[in-house]
């Protein structure tokens, strides 16, 4: 989830839950601040993107920072680097059980998005995930503005009481809507293999279902509520072009090694090779990405198919390339952005 919806979750809870015991409203601001950055310190694993991208992927992110376990750790840290100011410190025991709630609230979030969050860890490195929300959900994010500015100004905390309620009733919705998205994958599709629900931007009526035979994906997006090709409602963001209605829904096959039998034996060898393990842990249903061939280079890309929008170039794609003065596979990326490639690797 994004760094505004964690902070604003974050304080939210630090207000239901201690309100009453605030002495005065210095009290609540401190720990409205404690919370807030609380509820930011688990994304501080970010740092590790800058030591090398890949394996923040692969092992780093959502991992140690993330984990339920380490939660007192965690929050005795941003504990410790309050009471560096005088005001903070006759509050220190309220500040470090905020810290911990606020925590606690980031990895919930997380939990949310499709990404998977080993909260575990160390003692089970599995990712858990619901995959019920984006990671940006303006819905979710509105709803915490609108509750805060009024508590602001009302001071009044059932209003912040509330309005987590009410996110717990929206979380439910989209655990619903989840179900009723893979109950139309059913009825759709007649081949055997796993199929995965996947929420889109930036409406909770928007889906990605993916069916895995294998090394074999088939994909399509579409919109619950749209009725004809033309207009889906609650589509605020005019998303109708790519979310299709139920009825008329758009299959596209994705491959691990390619579609093109002559260059699968290559594709296969790159997937395969020692330089790309990191990429083979992170991606849970990997494709290739396309192959690209051009001034004595060959590189071959890939991309995991949980992060395909169909208005946007995929989130991560990695690829190893080499060029026929040089049998040397090296690992690249490319721009989140763009098509700049980027050497891979610890910096």
């Amino acid at each position: 989830m994004d760094s505004i919806t964690h902070a604003l979750f974050g304080s939210a809870c630090a207000i239901a839950v201690t309100h009453r015991t605030a002495r005065n409203s210095g009290d609540i601001r401190r720990r409205v601040v404690v919370a807030a950055a609380s509820a930011l310190f688990p994304d501080i694993d970010y740092l590790g993107f800058w030591i090398d991208p890949l394996i923040f992927l692969a092992d780093w992110h959502r991992s140690f920072t993330h984990s339920l376990l380490l939660i007192p750790l965690w929050a005795g840290v941003v504990t410790l680097f309050f009471m560096v100011f005088q005001s903070y410190r006759t509050d220190y025991r309220a500040l470090y059980l905020i810290s911990c709630l606020a925590i606690a609230s980031h990895i919930l979030l997380d939990l949310t998005t499709v990404y998977g969050t080993a909260i575990l860890y160390p003692l089970l490195d599995v990712r858990f995930s619901f995959s019920i929300s984006f990671v940006i959900d303006w819905i979710l994010t509105s709803t915490l503005i609108v509750s805060l500015l009024i508590y602001y100004y009302s001071h009044a905390r059932m209003v912040i009481i509330f309005s987590l309620l009410l996110i717990g009733g929206y979380w439910y919705a989209q655990y619903l809507l989840k179900s009723h998205a893979l109950e139309v994958a059913e009825r759709e599709l007649s081949a055997v293999g796993t199929v995965f629900a996947v929420p889109q931007p930036f409406s909770p009526f928007n889906w990605k279902i993916i069916q895995q035979d294998g090394v074999n994906y088939q994909l399509a997006y579409f919109n619950l509520l749209a009725e004809t090709e033309e207009g889906a409602l609650f589509d605020p963001f005019s998303l109708r072009q790519y979310y299709k209605p139920v009825e008329a829904l758009i299959w596209k096959s994705h491959y691990l090694y390619g579609d093109n039998v002559l260059q699968q034996n290559l594709i296969k060898e790159a997937w395969e090779h020692p330089e790309f393990k990191y990429f083979r842990s992170f991606a849970s249903l990997p494709v290739h990405y396309r192959l690209d061939q051009s001034n004595g280079e060959t590189c071959v890309w890939f991309t995991d198919i949980r992060y395909a929008l169909p208005f946007l170039p995929p989130s991560f794609r990695y690829g190893l390339c080499r060029s026929q003065e040089d049998d040397d596979w090296k690992l690249f990326r490319l721009a989140l952005l763009g098509e700049e490639k980027i050497k891979s690797g610890r910096r």
